[in-house]
């Protein structure tokens, strides 16, 4: 299962994880038409749900070991992202907060879900 994590959100109040934890996160199945649009269709198809923590009724918590990160950052004009615009590069680890002046606007991560 392939999860979006925002960057901000997480940077805000996730914990860093990297490839092969388990982790334990609040799943909204399917993706918004921003965030698709952004990515553009053929990577949002990839995409099967978007980790949500900041919602008023708590998601459900799906347990699962991460196989894969990839970083993605998306360019932005009149701040909005640009539809496509993507970028992908491969990552170890996602980070508490991210020590770069053009930090990912979120991750890609591929989750073995656990039950």
């Amino acid at each position: 299962m392939r999860i979006w994590l925002s960057g901000w959100d997480w940077g805000c109040c996730g914990d860093p994880f990297q490839v092969g934890s388990e982790v334990s996160l609040g799943l909204a199945y399917g993706i918004d038409a921003w965030l698709a649009n952004a990515l553009g269709a053929e990577l949002a198809e990839t995409v099967d749900a978007r980790e949500m923590h900041h919602e008023d009724e708590p998601l459900p918590q799906r347990m699962g070991v991460v196989t894969a990160i990839a970083a993605v950052r998306l360019r932005h004009e009149g701040g909005f992202p640009v539809a496509g615009s993507a970028q992908i590069a491969p990552a170890s680890a996602v980070p508490w907060s991210v020590p770069d002046e053009r930090p990912p606007s979120g991750f890609l991560v591929d989750l073995d879900l656990r039950g």
